[in-house]
């Protein structure tokens, strides 16, 4: 396409591959993704992949090629870089515990989210504390 540019997510994938020694192929190998789908995300074509796509990435980065050993730090911190370069919240939230770091989690990954939720939290302000807290009752309708 000649539309395509270098994205963040392009740039930090590259960067991953070359600073590990690993090759598409390699990623491709260990993660069962097709060799156009890794392609596509370094060529800048595909800009947010899903979640599962870059955890499939991570994990095939953080696999040995011989002894096939995947080493789960490695693919943790991986992923992150790749969350952070698609533009996604940290994928450590996925996590979270409290249904407002879920709802975070997922509004925050998108710049327009987060400033619909800046919106929510000053309308909440005006809010007395008991509506506030009802809110959760509400969306379990």
């Amino acid at each position: 396409m000649a539309d395509e540019q270098e994205t963040p997510l392009a740039a930090t994938l590259a960067a991953i591959l070359r600073s590990e020694g690993v090759s598409i192929t390699h990623v491709t190998r260990h993660s069962g993704l097709a060799h156009n789908v890794v392609a596509y995300i370094l060529s800048g074509q595909t800009r947010r992949p899903k979640h599962r796509t870059l955890a499939l990435i991570a994990g095939a980065v953080a696999t040995d090629d011989y002894t096939r050993e995947r080493d789960p730090e490695k693919m943790r911190v991986i992923e992150r870089q790749l969350a952070f370069g698609a533009g996604y919240a940290d994928p450590d939230a996925r996590e979270a515990r409290s249904w407002l770091e879920l709802c975070l989690y997922y509004v925050l990954a998108s710049r327009e989210g987060a400033r619909a939720w800046g919106e929510v939290v000053a309308a909440l302000r005006e809010l007395p504390p008991e509506r506030v807290r009802a809110l959760p009752g509400l969306v379990d309708r």
